[in-house]
């Protein structure tokens, strides 16, 4: 898992970075809500130079999902 996109949601979900893994999502955190989903987007699409279509937002709902539309950017 990257170390930056580690730290981001982290701060995004105001939790310790070692609470953020690969498995980390909506389904698994409870702080995970649909007010810091979108400020975990734009955190991301800030750290990363990247903008996320209006499609692809409601499906990033875990590190997993974002790793994946990340990729498909590099």
């Amino acid at each position: 898992m990257n170390d930056k996109l580690r730290k981001i949601v982290a701060e995004a979900l105001d939790v310790a970075e070692s609470r953020v893994d690969a498995t980390t999502g909506v389904e698994t955190e409870p702080k995970w809500d649909s007010l810091r989903h979108m400020n975990i987007i734009f955190a991301i699409e800030d750290g990363f130079g990247v903008r996320f279509n209006d499609d692809e937002i409601p499906l990033l709902t875990s590190i997993g999902a974002i790793e994946k539309a990340l990729d498909s950017r590099r």
